[in-house]
C-alpha cells in the first residue's frame, strides 16, 4: 500500500512539475525578411505655380525643373513607416515681377523642403503607394539671368533677387502611385505628389493668395535595411 502511495505522488508530481517546464520555454524572437529600416532616393519633374510675396513686393511665376528627393525611413507595421524626407530643386527658372528692382525678368531659384512623413505600401510584386508630408518649403537664391539690363547687386557673375536670404513656408502634401517590388528589400516607385505650401500674407492685398500647390512626378528606388524581429 505504501508503494502504491509513493508511485502515485511521484506520477503526480512529475505531471505537476511538467507543464510549467514547457510553458517556461524561451521563445526567441525570429528574424524575418521585412526590413527595420529604408531609405530612397528619386528624381521628378516638378511644376511649381506663382508665389506673391509682399514683404519684396514681387510676384513669383515658376516654370517647371528637376526635383531630387531622400528619405530616411523606420518600419512600423503592415508595410507601413515614418520617416524623414528632404527634397532640392536646384535651378528653376521663373519670371521675376517687381517694380522696386528689375521691372519683369526672367530668373532662377532653387526650392527645397524637409519634413516628417508616413509612407504605406510594399511586398512583392505590384502595390500602391501612399505617403502623407508636413513640414517646410524653402525658396532661395533668387538670380537674375545674365542678360538682365538692370541696377541689381551682383553677387559674383550673377544678379541677385530679393529675398536676401529666401522665405521658408509651412507645407503639407499627399503622394499617391504605385510600386513593384523586385525583393523585400528593393522597390521601385513611381508616385504623384500635391504639395499645397502657404506663403506668408505680410504686405499683401486682401484678395491676393497665399497658397501655391506644387506638383512633382518622380520616379525612385526605395532600399531596406536591417531586419525586423516577431
Amino acid at each position: 500500500m505504501t508503494t502504491r502511495f509513493m508511485l502515485a505522488g511521484t506520477l503526480s508530481l512529475a505531471a505537476a512539475l511538467a507543464a510549467p517546464v514547457d510553458a517556461q520555454i524561451l521563445r526567441l524572437p525570429k528574424r524575418t525578411d521585412v526590413p527595420i529600416a529604408w531609405i530612397s532616393a528619386s528624381a521628378g519633374f516638378l511644376q511649381p505655380n506663382t508665389v506673391n510675396d509682399g514683404t519684396t513686393q514681387s510676384e513669383w511665376d515658376f516654370g517647371s525643373g528637376i526635383q531630387y528627393r531622400a528619405s530616411l525611413e523606420r518600419g512600423i507595421a503592415n508595410q507601413s513607416s515614418i520617416g524623414v524626407a528632404g527634397t532640392y530643386a536646384p535651378s528653376m527658372p521663373l519670371r521675376y515681377y517687381s517694380a522696386a528692382t528689375c521691372g519683369t525678368c526672367d530668373a532662377h531659384a532653387t526650392i527645397s523642403s524637409i519634413g516628417a512623413f508616413f509612407h504605406a505600401g510594399g511586398g512583392l510584386g505590384l502595390f500602391q503607394v501612399l505617403e502623407v508630408t508636413v513640414g517646410l518649403t524653402h525658396y532661395g537664391s533668387f538670380t537674375a539671368d545674365e542678360a538682365q539690363a538692370s541696377p541689381l547687386p551682383l553677387a559674383g557673375s550673377t544678379r541677385a533677387l530679393p529675398p536676401e536670404g529666401g522665405d521658408s513656408d509651412f507645407s503639407f502634401g499627399l503622394g499617391y502611385g504605385f510600386g513593384y517590388g523586385l525583393s523585400h528589400r528593393t522597390h521601385i516607385m513611381l508616385v504623384q505628389d500635391a504639395t499645397q505650401v502657404l506663403h506668408q500674407g505680410e504686405g499683401l492685398s486682401g484678395n491676393a493668395s497665399r497658397s501655391s500647390t506644387h506638383y512633382t512626378t518622380r520616379l525612385g528606388l526605395r532600399i531596406g535595411a536591417g531586419h525586423r524581429k516577431l
